[in-house]
């Protein structure tokens, strides 16, 4: 005989049973056997719920660590070199002191601008660096705060809806969908001068959407290009093209910036899925 095994809304198995000889079972017996094949679809589930959670983890922690490295990277190359700049240039103030007093005072006015806007790139690497407890907040809960918290860091009025996300995306949408908006609120952050942000998320088209808008001075898009500043607009279509999602950058100058984003939530949910059953 076989009996399912369900979760509850799938089925997820069978049990095959096997007799010595011809049994009549009673209904007792019919009863025993439909909650133990309760029992092990519960077991089943769980044990794939705990399997999905710590590789959403995992995929989240990979995408955290190449974002570290990113900004060890931005580091040495942009504030430690910047620094190192101004420890020779310390040398020729200490010459213009006595000689071109004036020449100095022009020196450091125009010095205070640039150490405010490093101090600025300083505290966002810092707060990049900080952990997410995606783990015990489950992945929209946390970020959910950590969109919160960076637009804090920028003193933003910041406005999030993340109701399109489903709760029971894959670990690699999980984490591009983090990725996504942790670049997009990164070059708010560098280039916008914005003082309020959204962030929301819609089921469109079969798929899920955010979007990212900001009140800053804008730009033309066809301005952008791909040198260190906006490579992380060229890594995050790469990243997006392997989903087969899509990104669309509206902005025009004094109207703000808006960066959206689309996944084929289904189709990559499927694949990721029949990948796994067949590990």
């Amino acid at each position: 005989m076989r009996l399912p095994i369900d979760d509850g809304a799938l089925r997820v198995g069978w049990i095959e049973l096997y007799t010595a000889g011809k049994v009549a079972l009673q209904e007792d017996d019919w009863s025993l056997l439909d909650t133990i094949a309760g029992e092990i679809g519960e077991v089943i589930t769980g044990a794939r719920r705990r399997v999905r959670e710590a590789r959403a983890i995992y995929e989240l922690e990979q995408a955290i660590a190449e974002e570290r490295a990113r900004i060890a990277r931005d580091i040495h190359d942009g504030l430690a070199q910047t620094l190192a700049f101004r420890r020779m240039r310390v040398d020729l103030w200490l010459e213009w002191l006595d000689q071109e007093p004036e020449r100095l005072r022009a020196e450091l006015v125009a010095l205070k601008p640039l150490l405010r806007e490093q101090i600025a790139e300083l505290r966002r690497a810092i707060f990049a660096l900080r952990p997410i407890q995606f783990d015990e907040l489950g992945f929209v809960a946390g970020l959910h705060r950590y969109i919160i918290e960076f637009g804090t860091q920028q003193g933003w009025a910041t406005t999030v809806d993340l109701n399109g996300i489903a709760a029971c995306l894959s670990p690699p949408i999980e984490a591009i969908c983090f990725r996504i908006v942790q670049e997009g609120l990164t070059n708010v952050a560098k280039h916008a001068s914005a003082t309020a942000v959204t962030v929301q998320s819609a089921q469109v088209d079969g798929g899920l959407q955010i979007v990212i808008c900001d009140n800053g001075h804008g730009f033309e898009p066809g301005t952008v290009t791909n040198t260190s500043d906006h490579l992380g607009l060229r890594q995050m279509r790469e990243r997006l093209a392997a989903f087969h999602g899509r990104l669309t950058l509206l902005s025009q100058p004094g109207a703000g910036t808006e960066l959206r984003v689309w996944l084929p939530i289904d189709v990559r949910q499927a694949k990721w899925q029949i990948e796994k059953e067949r590990q």
